[in-house]
């Protein structure tokens, strides 16, 4: 239910936003992935709760 969600909001945003937890440079090869400010705070939180 969650992607569906999401998925709703990046039809209506077209390609201007952007959603995850990390920024995915696909012209480099390989891919390298960028842990986004959220990913941070999700880890943060994650570990709060064991």
């Amino acid at each position: 239910m969650v992607w569906s969600l999401l998925d709703g909001y990046e039809w209506t945003g077209g390609y201007e936003w952007k959603f995850g937890l990390y920024y995915v440079d696909h012209f480099k090869a390989p891919s390298i992935r960028i842990p986004k400010m959220s990913a941070i705070w999700f880890r943060k939180f994650l570990k709060r709760l064991n």
